[in-house]
């Protein structure tokens, strides 16, 4: 029942692809032993079928040739019928590309009480997602027909809980988690008549500016791990109820593992300004018509750990019938990674910082004002700290300016080389060089 996409318009015509989805599922629970072991189930399963349609980003990048153009192509050596096959190679790339979605969730855990002081939870929670041309999820994408990229997450979670009634006042709760998260994407296999010079078989990433059209391998891709995480958590809280007071104090240590495996610009990026100039290079390639052309080098592959400890202690204190105060303290710290790969001419990159004063103070007033539950009036204040996530961490790892990390190349004229050539390795001299997020 959706609109039409107003951009949705293939051979003048306005096209709407499909757009299903399907979700089922269903959970089941009861007693295994009576009043003691328990047992829940949840499975839960979507599949989308949302083609996407592969189009320039303006109309009249495939309408026929102006006179000037056929005019600039004939002085460059190019024949009518080279013209003609490289709008027709470019129409090519355009059209509806097949693109699913397809997940699952399953949930099993178990509650067991142990005795009158002790209940064990345990829970696992496993998630795939695939989607063949999936990373591009919007309905005009303005790419080639091959170039959308391929999908998937895999997700493992394992949780454990220990609940102790220590005494009538005191209680316990210890928690552990062990988790993997793995998400990956792939380049699809060239179209007809791509070009197939870049690493791994595939084409380089080309993209035609002025209403254009990119095509190739994604410059992206691959990213066979962003990332590989894996996540080992242990946490404690004991709680302590003392007249008017509830005594909460504790801490968790959380363990985590990174693998990324991804090099940006890998297979080679060029950039052309108009369609003339790249049917002038794709017909007769001595010509380097491009404005600019970029490859990464270096490892594709990093990995390092983080360990983040934090502690708390707070006091909720019913100071009257009507007003509680909450106050508490939380310190956190998270230890960093070494560096990997220092340059010695940017001290940053052989040290990363040592935080270890992140003392968080926090305080809540809760009153009731007319005493009959119905109003409550609340206020806090506190100090949080962010943590370094693990994306910039690897980014300070893996982009120093050596040339054992990654680094890019953009390369222009005389340096760069014919299309659809890549190059083997880094270039001595020539164009430009700097360190890029992946």
């Amino acid at each position: 029942m959706g609109a039409t996409n107003p951009f949705s318009i293939l051979n003048g015509k306005p096209l709407k692809p499909t757009d299903r989805r399907d979700q089922w599922g269903g959970t089941v629970g009861g007693p295994i032993v009576k009043d003691r072991l328990f047992f829940f189930f949840s499975y839960d399963q979507q599949k989308r079928n949302f083609p996407g349609l592969a189009l320039p980003s303006s109309p009249t990048f495939l309408t026929p040739f102006t006179a000037a153009e056929r005019s600039t192509m004939t002085t460059r050596s190019v024949t009518t019928a080279q013209q003609d096959a490289g709008l027709t190679f470019l129409s090519s790339l355009t059209g509806v590309v097949p693109r699913k979605g397809d997940q699952d969730i399953f949930f099993p855990k178990i509650d067991w009480k142990l005795n009158q002081s002790n209940t064990v939870s345990l829970s696992y929670n496993r998630m795939r997602w695939h989607s063949p041309a999936g990373v591009q999820t919007q309905p005009v994408v303005s790419r080639g027909i091959a170039s959308f990229g391929n999908d998937d997450v895999k997700v493992d979670s394992f949780t454990g809980k220990l609940s102790s009634l220590l005494s009538s006042r005191m209680s316990n709760e210890v928690r552990f988690q062990y988790g993997r998260d793995f998400e990956f994407q792939n380049s699809q296999p060239p179209a007809p008549g791509e070009a197939t010079t870049g690493v791994g078989g595939r084409s380089p990433q080309v993209a035609i500016f002025g209403g254009g059209i990119t095509f190739g391998k994604p410059n992206f891709l691959e990213r066979r791990s962003y990332p590989d995480e894996r996540r080992t958590q242990i946490a404690d809280t004991v709680s302590i109820a003392m007249g008017k007071h509830l005594f909460k104090f504790g801490g968790d240590f959380n363990h985590v593992a990174d693998t990324l495996n991804n090099l940006f610009q890998e297979g080679g990026a060029y950039n052309y300004n108009n369609r003339v100039d790249f049917i002038s290079d794709m017909a007769v390639p001595s010509g380097k018509r491009y404005s600019s052309f970029a490859q990464g080098f270096g490892p594709t592959a990093f990995s390092f750990s983080t360990n983040d400890i934090n502690l708390f202690a707070q006091d909720d204190w019913r100071i009257l019938p009507r007003l509680a105060l909450n106050l508490g303290v939380r310190w956190e710290y998270e230890r960093l990674p070494k560096p990997q790969i220092a340059n010695p001419l940017l001290a940053g990159t052989s040290t990363f910082p040592d935080d270890k004063n992140n003392f968080g103070p926090r305080i809540g007033v809760a009153w009731d004002p007319f005493g009959n539950g119905k109003t409550s009036v609340r206020g806090g204040y506190g100090i949080y700290y962010g943590r370094l996530i693990n994306s910039t961490i690897s980014n300070a790892i893996t982009n120093t300016g050596m040339a054992s990390g990654q680094v890019q190349f953009t390369l222009t004229g005389a340096a760069g080389p014919l299309y659809p050539n890549v190059l083997d390795t880094a270039p001595a001299a020539g164009g430009s060089k700097w360190p890029q997020s992946a």
